[in-house]
């Protein structure tokens, strides 16, 4: 079944789970937008509880790639294909040529540039792509139309002697997701990480009198309180009910409240199968937090103004919006930071979706010259270049650690990446595709019924979930 078809189930589904309702916006007068063509940002895409993992298997090989195709890599063409433009694709042009002046086997990779993550996805689902490699979200691979057939990637993984096993830090935050952990079916490897982040101004905090960071959910409520309280006591009558948190209502902020909440999937499952008490836990948590008015929603699609005018002491958002927040905050000397999402232990958390590159199915001395692209892409010098042109996190290492020029000159970028934060990494797996739509409208049907309906959620969600992968199935 395409992803069309899947999409227009998914919608016919959803609007059986409840009547439609969406927060109500603080109605004062909107902020300007920041145009993002008006902004001169480099051009981008448009990036403890655990995920159960399998037990870690090695792919035996009856000799080492290299010793058995190694004579017929020599002068192989490939085509990557990737969702970059403007000043984002001449970037990773230039990574791709010095590639091809550099390697050993005179492999020659051109690129065909696209339209952002969703234009790749759409290409995915509905269309064989003429490339030897493909760059997207992960789990638009993993759902890709049955044309593109995306290999196994373990055996190149564990190669003896192109696998990619002193690659990764095992001190780093992200070392349990690394692929050497065993996922017998990968048919993509993530070359980048897309947290889940809230903007904190730090600076309107401490005149608010909180000098620390507010990890645990008790003392992160009490911040919001107070910055809504600042705002009711000022003689603007416009901001009143704004100061909170700004919420955004995607998909990855629904992720990190679950997950802040001690939630967790089942990957393995059939379905996507969720934990019934975190969850409810997680709804009445935010039901009880926006009756409140710590948290709100804006009249704007975007929060950049809106923060930099401290109307939100936080606002969720990702490292996309980076860019765009900076510009905005230059308008004023406030100190403001990312920061994980507050958990039940005060570690907070951060939950994390992965942009991935997969190799489409061809001869065997084609599909190892595109690993070896593949494999380039997660050396450590090519995943600060990767930073470049992407801005999300690496994969191989900490942030800071991996791209250290970046993270000083854009100081917001690592600041959320603690070493006690917890960092889930969302089911990467076919039907992630769809049911992270699903689980999102689920949490957004929480603000605008009352507190006694929300456990009927989760009933509706988990019956919608079978529906959904049933009919993805036949």
């Amino acid at each position: 079944m395409t992803k069309s078809r899947r999409f227009l189930l998914l919608i016919l589904v959803i609007l059986t789970i409840l009547v439609s309702c969406k927060p109500q916006a603080v109605n004062f007068h909107p902020a300007t937008e920041i145009a993002r063509t008006s902004t001169v940002v480099p051009s981008k895409v448009a990036t403890k509880t655990q995920v159960p993992k399998p037990t870690a298997t090695a792919v035996p090989t009856a000799e080492p790639l290299l010793e058995k195709l190694g004579s017929q890599l020599h002068g192989i063409e490939l085509v990557v294909q990737h969702p970059w433009y403007g000043e984002a694709e001449a970037g990773f042009n230039a990574m791709v040529d010095a590639f091809n002046q550099e390697n050993d086997y005179e492999i020659k990779v051109s690129t065909v540039g696209g339209f952002g993550l969703e234009y790749m996805a759409d290409l995915l689902s509905h269309e064989a792509l003429n490339a030897n490699l493909v760059i997207s979200q992960s789990y638009d691979i993993y759902s890709a139309h049955e044309n593109n057939r995306f290999i196994n990637l373990s055996a190149f993984i564990n190669d003896t002697d192109l696998g990619i096993s002193d690659f990764y830090d095992k001190s780093s935050p992200f070392d349990d997701f690394n692929p050497l952990q065993g996922n017998e079916q990968s048919r993509s490897i993530a070359i980048a990480y897309q947290p889940a982040l809230l903007y904190y101004n730090k600076s309107w905090a401490e005149e608010l009198g909180f000098d620390e960071i507010p990890f645990d959910l008790e003392a992160f409520t009490s911040q919001m309180m107070a910055g809504l309280a600042a705002n009711l006591r000022d003689d603007n009558l416009n901001n009143n009910g704004t100061g909170g948190l700004l919420l955004s209502k995607s998909v990855q902020s629904a992720l990190a409240w679950y997950f802040g909440f001690d939630g967790s999937f089942n990957p393995g499952a059939s379905h996507l199968q969720f934990d019934g008490d975190p969850l409810l836990n997680s709804y009445e948590w935010l039901k009880t937090a926006f009756e409140k008015d710590a948290h709100w929603v804006g009249m704007e699609s975007v929060p950049y103004e809106y923060f930099a005018r401290r109307l939100a002491l936080a606002a969720e958002g990702g490292l996309d919006d980076l860019a765009y927040m900076t510009a905005a905050m230059n308008s004023n000397e406030d100190d403001w930071m990312t920061m994980p999402y507050p958990s039940l232990d005060g570690r907070g958390v951060i939950a994390i979706e992965s942009l991935g590159i997969g190799i489409l199915n061809a001869d065997e001395p084609t599909e190892l010259a595109s690993w070896i692209f593949t494999r380039y892409l997660l050396e450590e010098a090519q995943q600060a270049a990767l930073v470049e042109v992407h801005g999300y996190w690496p994969v191989t290492g900490a942030p800071a650690d991996i791209a250290p020029d970046y993270a000083k000159a854009h100081p917001a970028w690592a600041s959320a990446a603690l070493t006690d934060a917890h960092y889930v990494l969302a089911p990467e797996a076919e039907n992630w595709a769809i049911t992270r739509r699903i689980f999102q409208d689920a949490y957004l049907r929480v603000y605008g019924l009352d507190t006694q309906y929300l456990p009927k959620i989760l009933g509706l969600l988990k019956q919608t979930l079978i529906d959904v992968q049933r009919s993805a199935d036949d």
